[in-house]
């Protein structure tokens, strides 16, 4: 995993020899910590004062062949979502895509793609550009300008997640099951402040000192000291409540301080693990060489009780390792995980018009055909194969003829009942439905066919002169459609 951000600093200088980090310190701290009121405002250094970002991100997915690639239109990059309250927000739309940037084409100029998705522009930096916007079905072309302008957010949150396993698929219910570790973290410098004056009392000659300790409060222990202090509140969107509170929660706080280099860190994180069942919604019509969708969202909901703005960033969402490791391995036993993509999204109440931003884990996952190849659709092939044989027999040989059919049809039947299990009541055909269904008049065919032959054999005392021709063309006609239906 590869962490740019300041923060691990504070994981990298708390192993120094001369670094506290015992019981006691954290005894103190917690102590400290408990009587302070610390709930109004969070005062951060996670945000830079002297830069701006564009206000822009693209689209960008992840898949084990060609890692991580942008979204892109012929070339071009699309632009996913803007950051509220930025100049580009009021001058762009989502679903934009960007030609020119300084007057200059971008097409597949990735170098270009990253500066217009930039965090650390001078305050006031003008970027020219040419948008292609669709509008009432009409493309059309647009020169504007977005002027950067500094950060409208005070706080920054780092969310990180890993998936250990989707342990259940269920798409007759509607839902899935996650095995996860989700780990966000901030910074509160008063929370590093009272923290420093314990340092400073308990150490000698403190100002050359690299000072810092590390503490864990589990979640029990957290919830009985009743800190005072504001504290992110997280959750992931349609989560099953009753089958999802099995899960472990840790709060760490890791400091670091030193007078002399004026360096001064402070972590707070939250971690969990535990399993998750969602909500989600799945298509079924090319079923079963269906692909889906599995949102994996999670929203921040406690801006709206703070002073202090709050942003949470999706970079170590693209610089850990966790989730591409995860889409690498593949190890679904039913599905193939073709996909990932990481986007912000915002959600508002329409009760009190409060909006709330958040990140969208987005993975695109293909279902394992090889079963329903193997043990349905090719059972079904052979069971018409044995029912058009039928075909071969003489016109006079009408029982035998309805026998064979006959059963097949009924064995047909019996496939109706083992694909309902895989799916719920749709008001709609699968591919599966399709197959099936034509299955059963191909199987119906050879009842009809002998019925009229025999017939005719009756008025006329002899077979119709055509026979052979039905006889090669039904079952080709038949696999035809089939071979249509699935690639289509």
């Amino acid at each position: 995993m590869k962490r740019q951000l300041l923060f691990l600093a504070c994981y990298i200088l708390i192993n120094f020899h001369n670094i506290h980090a015992n019981e006691k310190v954290c005894d103190v701290f917690f102590d400290e910590l408990s009587k302070a009121n610390l709930t109004d405002k969070v005062k951060s250094k996670s945000i830079n004062p002297l830069s701006a970002p564009t206000g822009i991100t693209l689209g960008r997915n992840y898949n084990s062949i060609d890692g991580w690639e942008f979204e892109m239109d012929n070339g071009y990059p699309i632009i996913k979502s803007l950051m509220p309250n930025t100049q580009a927000a009021a001058v762009l739309n989502p679903g934009d895509v960007v030609l020119k940037m300084y007057g200059v084409d971008i097409r597949n100029d990735f170098r270009m793609f990253r500066q217009l998705g930039g965090t650390n522009y001078d305050i006031g930096f003008e970027i020219p550009l040419q948008i292609k916007r669709k509008i009432n079905d009409e493309e059309k072309l647009i020169d504007t300008a977005i002027i950067t302008e500094k950060y409208k957010f005070d706080l920054l949150i780092v969310p990180e997640l890993k998936i250990l396993d989707i342990t259940d698929v269920n798409a007759k219910k509607g839902t899935y099951s996650v095995n996860y570790e989700f780990n966000y973290y901030w910074d509160d410098i008063e929370i590093f402040n009272i923290a420093k004056s314990i340092l400073d009392k308990n150490v000698e000659q403190a100002e050359y000192e690299d000072l810092g300790f590390s503490c864990k409060l589990t979640e029990e222990e957290f919830n009985n000291f009743d800190f005072n202090f504001w504290k992110p509140n997280i959750s992931f969107k349609n989560v099953i409540p009753d089958a999802s509170d099995n899960k472990e929660i840790n709060y760490y706080f890791a400091v670091f301080y030193n007078k002399v280099r004026n360096i001064e860190v402070i972590e707070i994180s939250k971690f969990e693990k535990g399993l998750l069942t969602l909500s989600n919604k799945y298509s079924f019509q090319n079923f079963p060489f269906d692909k889906q969708i599995l949102q994996l969202d999670f929203l921040e909901n406690s801006s709206e009780n703070l002073k202090t703005n709050v942003w949470l960033s999706r970079i170590w969402l693209f610089d850990s390792d966790y989730i591409t490791n995860f889409v690498d391995e593949n190890s679904l036993f039913d599905w193939n995980v073709n996909s990932y993509s990481v986007n912000y999204f915002d959600q508002t109440d329409i009760n009190y018009g409060v909006t709330s931003y958040g990140i969208s884990n987005t993975f695109e996952i293909q279902r394992n055909a090889t079963y329903y190849l193997f043990k349905i659709i090719g059972p079904i092939f052979l069971i018409l194969i044995v029912c058009w044989s039928v075909m071969w027999l003489t016109a006079r040989e009408v029982e035998s003829r309805l026998t064979v059919t006959t059963v097949c049809l009924l064995s047909l039947v019996a496939y109706n009942f083992v694909i309902d299990q895989d799916l719920p009541r749709l008001a709609y055909f699968t591919k599966m439905d399709y197959i099936i269904s034509l299955s059963y008049l191909f199987a119906a065919l050879p009842t009809l066919i002998s019925v009229l032959e025999y017939r005719f054999f009756k008025l006329y005392s002899r077979e119709i002169s055509f026979t052979n021709v039905i006889n090669y063309s039904g079952p080709l006609i038949y696999i035809s459609i089939v071979i249509g239906i699935i690639i289509s």
